[in-house]
């Protein structure tokens, strides 16, 4: 069972047994987050048109050795259920390079850029192309995933 980029939504103190209960003894359920950064240039080129057009967009640079969210809560409620094995956590570092539409699309799914008016959006987007053009036409996101899984073990081992 695999849940990427949503297991914040998932109440801790149902989620993880639900989860047990859909695993069969094995199976393992892994959860992930993909967190992100831009470089100097680009986020000094974003930072510029945010700051006019979408200030309360604006995000704070986070060097990539701080990224990673404290998840041993997440961690804590899966071991709570006793019904899987202790949680292991890595860590994958990976860059993907995106050309100008590629971005642009992808910032188009962005729930704090789906809830701009669409006027507002189509001239934020204009003016993140404009950036991404001078900037070579195309930019480096510089991700981290963080992977939690634990392997559901036979109720028969689990505590009472």
């Amino acid at each position: 069972m695999v849940s990427g980029q949503a297991w914040h939504w998932v109440d801790p103190s149902v989620g993880p047994r639900k989860a047990a209960t859909i695993l069969a003894p094995g199976g393992r359920l892994a959860i992930f987050w993909n967190r992100g950064r831009h470089d100097s240039p680009t986020k000094a080129a974003f930072d510029e048109v945010y700051l006019s057009l979408a200030p309360a967009l604006v995000k704070e640079s986070v060097p990539l050795g701080n990224m990673p969210p404290d998840h041993a809560g997440d961690m804590a409620a899966i071991a709570a259920t006793r019904l899987f094995a202790p949680c292991q956590q890595r860590t994958y570092v990976w860059a993907q390079r995106y050309s100008r539409d590629e971005w642009l699309d992808q910032l188009g799914t962005h729930s704090d850029h789906i809830a701009l008016e669409p006027e507002h959006l189509a001239t934020l987007l204009r003016a993140v192309g404009s950036a991404i053009d001078r900037l070579g036409g195309s930019i480096t996101v510089h991700y981290e995933t963080q992977l939690i899984s634990a392997e559901r073990t036979d109720d028969s081992t689990a505590p009472n």
